[in-house]
């Protein structure tokens, strides 16, 4: 469980949450930076969960320490309010793998913000745990995971034939040039699903070079 540890927020006006911090230095350095931000020190974790507002938490959180209390409470915060949302509302990324590369979580994060809805909620704490890991060098932890999201490996992409990847991106990338219907969320997903295809075939030949013999 982590260390208790006090919380401090930084906000532009009555709403707009700037970051989020546990150390008085940040706060001090960003209101020195930007004149006019107020401080609200000592809140509670769930306080925080409220004020997001759509964004990814790993943009707004700014110590790690902080992060591993917030998490659990926007867990909470989506709890309460899941049930404003429509009962067959389907999360944007069924399965976040854990070892997901952290350009790819925030490539997925940045399509969550620009379509936002509540069920995207356990989806944007463990894009977030992804890249704050990551960040501070240390290991994900596995409680802020769905189990649909620990039972997915993004490393079983890696044994995926080739050409089979090659062929399945060529043939995505003219769905998207042939098409005009396809618009907004659904656009935004193919085009992601196409950038990480590629990816994971650089990820191939970049190996493919590696275990090269040499001349």
């Amino acid at each position: 469980m982590p260390t208790t540890t006090n919380i401090h927020m930084l906000m532009k006006g009555e709403s707009e949450l700037v970051s989020v911090t546990s150390t008085l230095d940040d706060i001090e350095r960003e209101q020195a930076k930007t004149p006019g931000l107020r401080a609200y020190l000592n809140v509670d974790p769930l306080v925080v969960a409220q004020f997001l507002d759509g964004r990814m938490p790993w943009q707004v959180i700014k110590s790690d320490d902080a992060w591993q209390q917030i998490a659990p409470a926007i867990k909470t915060f989506h709890d309460h309010i899941s049930v404003y949302e429509e009962a067959d509302t389907l999360s944007t990324y069924h399965s976040i793998p854990m070892d997901m590369p952290p350009v790819i979580a925030r490539e997925r994060g940045a399509i969550m913000e620009k379509h936002p809805q509540i069920a995207d909620l356990p989806a944007a704490i463990e894009i977030s745990e992804i890249i704050m890991a990551a960040n501070n060098r240390r290991p994900k932890n596995a409680d802020l995971f769905r189990p649909e999201s620990r039972e997915k490996t993004w490393a079983d992409l890696y044994s995926i034939d080739q050409k089979h990847l090659r062929d399945l991106t060529k043939t995505m990338e003219h769905q998207l040039i042939g098409t005009s219907q396809i618009t907004g969320l659904t656009m935004d997903l193919a085009r992601q699903q196409v950038r990480e295809l590629q990816f994971v075939r650089d990820a191939q030949n970049d190996d493919d070079v590696r275990d090269a013999p040499s001349l």
